[in-house]
């Protein structure tokens, strides 16, 4: 038998209220991401035509800022479509998300996303 108090509902309601975090902001757009689908590759040109995951054909072009995405496309290759996303740490300090996409024969797309911020404390220099 599990008892509720009114305390623990009280949390439970705050916690469904409260906004996502940047990170789970972050992991969502990068699961979008997953969802698209590589359709042809212009490596010369700097050019990747995707399938989004409504269905649309659409041409990413290095520089291109992808909106709903909230990235750029930083740079195109045979197998590899590389983006950069803007993000800000806990603590206020601003810095780039590198996201890579792999691709296979098939246009199946992996992503990874690389940060170059943590969330975790600064060292605190030693006592003098």
């Amino acid at each position: 038998m599990i008892k509720l108090s009114f305390l623990s509902l009280l949390l439970i309601a705050s916690l469904a209220v409260s906004g996502v975090s940047q990170e789970q902001a972050d992991g969502a757009q990068a699961r979008s991401l997953e969802r698209i689908r590589v359709l042809g590759v212009h490596e010369t040109r700097g050019e990747v035509t995707v399938l989004d995951p409504e269905g649309k054909s659409r041409t990413w072009k290095e520089g291109d800022r992808i909106t709903e995405e909230n990235v750029t496309v930083k740079e195109v290759t045979r197998s590899t479509v590389v983006l950069t996303r803007i993000v800000k740490a806990a603590r206020g300090e601003q810095g780039e998300n590198l996201i890579v996409l792999r691709f296979d024969a098939t246009g199946k797309v992996k992503v990874r996303e690389y940060s170059s911020l943590s969330d975790a404390p600064q060292p605190v220099a030693p006592p003098r």
